[in-house]
């Protein structure tokens, strides 16, 4: 399941089944959610069990709003997604994104889950993820839903790795760390996923990487 990786990424083989049908099925929860919602100018929907927080569409022109189908109703209508999702380890949340080119910036789902699944959808012949090093932090790594942007040209942030990303391409990323995306275009699509029991720190990706071999044994 696993092709290459990184210090801050994973990149899973694309050939692999069960991913690819939980792509197929995330496309299909797509379309499901644009008819049952007004996506129209949306540059991200998401979904989740968990925290409602989640359970928002986001416009281009910064307004956001809630969407209207719960994960209830979704995971009745696509039974597969709690098996696929339960076998890989992720919460109970799947978003849809736009790809732009934000300045460096860093995340997280919830304090336990500092890395994700990003499936590049569509739109993207050449774009890369790209992660920095810095010796200060503004953010507390205790807010799991804290998001902060500098500028590119920012003082101490120093490129740190960084990995090219096409349409059809399949990684976890850790997302905790400082990072940035560059794409050509507006128009690169990605499908999110977060991973369980991936907090910040060392070792992470080690266990991911193990966790990942396991379920391709089953």
């Amino acid at each position: 399941m696993i092709q290459d990786s990184g210090i801050n990424w994973i990149r899973l083989d694309s050939r692999n089944q069960l991913i690819n049908h939980y792509w197929d099925l995330l496309k299909e929860i797509d379309l499901y959610i644009h008819r049952h919602n007004d996506l129209e100018d949306a540059t991200y929907w998401a979904i989740c069990r968990d925290n409602t927080t989640h359970n928002e569409i986001f416009c281009s022109n910064n307004t956001g709003k809630t969407i209207t189908t719960p994960w209830t109703t979704v995971a009745k209508e696509f039974p597969e997604l709690s098996i696929i999702q339960r076998k890989l380890q992720l919460h109970a949340y799947i978003g849809r994104t736009m790809v732009g080119n934000w300045g460096i910036h860093r995340h997280c789902y919830a304090p336990d889950s500092a890395w994700n699944i990003a499936i590049f959808d569509s739109g993207c012949s050449n774009g890369h993820v790209d992660f920095y090093k810095t010796s200060t932090s503004k953010l507390d790594p205790n807010n799991a839903y804290y998001e902060d942007e500098v500028d590119f040209n920012s003082d101490g942030f120093t490129l740190w790795e960084s990995v090219p990303i096409m349409t059809g391409d399949m990684l976890s990323l850790n997302t905790w760390a400082w990072h940035s995306h560059i794409t050509e275009n507006r128009n690169v699509c990605a499908f999110l996923s977060c991973l369980k029991n991936t907090p910040p720190g060392t070792g992470t990706r080690s266990r991911i990487k193990r966790t990942l071999k396991e379920v391709e044994k089953t």
